[in-house]
């Protein structure tokens, strides 16, 4: 079916780390976002979220010229796990910590 394609059924220990992005006005998106990040470090999946302020689904896309907090946000999440490509766990993070 096609809920068994849906990503959040192919997590395991082995899968990469996740940015996981959300726009203030997401709300639909918010509770998907939620799951996800369960199963994710359920598995001991390096996860990282991220809200961000003043923006909505649709203009959020305008990171470049509206939102840069948003590009340096996933820069530094890059270099976070570029620099420890074996090591994730050192960096596991709960959102709600």
């Amino acid at each position: 079916t096609m809920v068994e394609n849906f990503p959040i059924y192919w997590i395991s220990p082995k899968s990469p780390p996740h940015l996981l992005i959300n726009a203030d006005v997401d709300f639909t998106l918010q509770q998907h976002t939620w799951d996800f990040f369960h199963v994710l470090y359920s598995n001991g999946v390096y996860v990282d979220t991220a809200r961000f302020e003043n923006t909505d689904h649709f203009n959020i896309k305008f990171w470049k010229n509206d939102f840069p907090q948003v590009g340096r946000y996933v820069l530094d999440f890059l270099k976070k796990v570029c620099k420890h490509p074996t090591s994730y766990d050192q960096f596991r993070h709960h959102p709600l910590n």
